[in-house]
């Protein structure tokens, strides 16, 4: 398969709404059922801990939904902001190359410091995978 332009990438980016508040902005992100994506970025957004103690086997995080990620073509032009769903979850049809996804700070956790950039690879003909983890300083 050949890799696609750039001009294609800018146009193909899109993104997992899964309701119909959470949106874009910028870069023309528009949704897509990540059930269907078979080349881009599948994402997660999760916020641990909730509960101050924690117990084996039972899970300490919840998903964050309306959460802004910025999507940028291998750190050079900022693509457009992706919005995580009520799954935590967000996806994005890329052409194969490297993507610096950047969490923004969370209006609803204004005290907490958005997680790390990551740069994600998009391999030909597949997908890459990213989870962020928003702290809530709870102990």
């Amino acid at each position: 398969m050949s890799r696609l332009s750039y001009p294609t990438v800018v146009m193909g980016v899109l993104l997992l709404a899964g309701c119909g508040s959470a949106g874009s902005t910028g870069g023309g992100l528009r949704p897509v059922n990540a059930a269907r994506l078979h080349v881009g970025i599948i994402g997660k957004v999760r916020r641990s801990p909730i509960y101050p103690m924690t117990s084996a086997g039972v899970d300490n995080s919840a998903p964050v939904s309306g959460a802004q990620i910025s999507v940028e073509l291998d750190g050079r032009e900022k693509l457009g902001v992706a919005v995580s769903d009520s799954s935590g979850v967000f996806a994005l049809v890329l052409a194969p190359g490297t993507y610096l996804l950047t969490p923004l700070p969370l209006e609803a956790m204004p005290n907490t410091a958005p997680p790390a950039a990551q740069r994600v690879v998009v391999p030909d003909d597949g997908i890459g995978r990213v989870t962020f983890n928003y702290d809530t300083g709870i102990r």
